[in-house]
Order: structure tokens, then sequence, then C-alpha cells
């Protein structure tokens, strides 16, 4: 899986989780039947927050997701990008 070398140096709180994006080389690709849902990428989640009273994190550790693009924040550690997104905004996990 990912193998992101990834120390919590970054907390994620509430709903949000911290993704390390995977780039696909493959020849496996996600169909969509429109531009906005081929917007899609696929990451290793790294941490999650605690979730809130109302909203229990169903992804954890390791997970391997797939979410929507937009309303994404990229932040760089180490020379790598990390994701950091709400968890409603990831559609399904493999």
């Amino acid at each position: 899986m990912g193998g992101h070398p990834y120390k919590p140096y970054y907390r994620p709180l509430g709903r949000n989780v911290l993704i390390n994006p995977i780039k696909e080389e493959s020849r496996s690709k996600i169909i969509a039947p429109n531009k906005k849902e081929a917007n899609l990428m696929k990451g290793d989640v790294l941490a999650t927050g605690p979730g809130t009273p109302d909203w229990k994190m169903s992804v954890k550790r390791r997970d391997i997701v797939l979410f929507h693009s937009r309303d994404r924040i990229e932040v760089e550690h180490d020379n790598n990008v990390i994701v950091i997104l709400d968890e409603a905004n990831i559609i399904a996990k493999f």
C-alpha cells in the first residue's frame, strides 16, 4: 500500500482526513459519466480526525480511498504533497 513515510506532524481535527494522493500508473481508469465526476483521485489515508458528535469516521489510517478532488487543501510536507479534506468528500474505499 501507499508506503508513505508520514509521521503525524499534522493532526486532522473534526471530520478532516489527511491523504497521500496515489499517482495511477496502471491501465485501469475511472469511468465517469460527466466532467464533474471525472475529478476523482485515489489516495492512502495517513490520519483522520476524531469525528464529531454527529459524524462517526468511517475511514482509518492505511485505507485506500477514492475522493472528489474539489474542496481539498494541499500541503507540502518533506517534499511530498498531502491532501486534507472533509471525509464527506470520500466516496469509496478499497
